[in-house]
């Protein structure tokens, strides 16, 4: 049986990752600007889309998931069911500098990462809309053993 190498597959979804991060900051500060660019919000959408999938496709499910709750906040932003205000992009920020470190430093210890709390603040504010309430969560507790 042949063994597969990943890791050409993570160089390449590495350096199509970058130029989408990019992407996306730009795109945050633009958001600031101009909050119902629906143009730019799904522009926005489709990068954290491909993030999602290129990198659940080289097996790297944590910046899969942060990419996720992303596309998920945007959707929502999109269809006006929330006003993007300055407060989302600070979160925006922490889950793009999460994936760029991630990306990084694959197979690297990565828990320099909150992802947990970051997860948690994520799911808070695609649920809410509330980006006071999601900047208030703090990491789960870790089950006792």
């Amino acid at each position: 049986m042949v063994e597969f190498d990943r890791s050409a597959f993570i160089s390449k979804f590495q350096e199509e990752a970058q130029d989408l991060l990019q992407r996306l900051n730009e795109g945050v500060i633009m958001l600031e600007a101009d909050p119902d660019n629906r143009e730019l919000i799904d522009q926005m959408m489709r990068d954290a889309h491909t993030i999602k999938g290129s990198s659940r496709m080289v097996g790297l499910i944590d910046i899969s998931d942060v990419a996720h709750r992303l596309e998920d906040i945007m959707v929502k932003v999109r269809d006006r069911e929330y006003a993007y205000t300055p407060e989302f992009s600070d979160l925006f920020f922490q889950a793009l500098d999460a994936i760029v470190f991630l990306a990084d430093n694959v197979g690297a210890d990565q828990s320099q990462v909150d992802l947990p709390g970051l997860q948690a603040r994520l799911t808070i504010l695609a649920e809410t809309g509330d980006p006071g309430a999601a900047a208030a969560v703090t990491a789960p507790e870790a089950p006792a053993d």
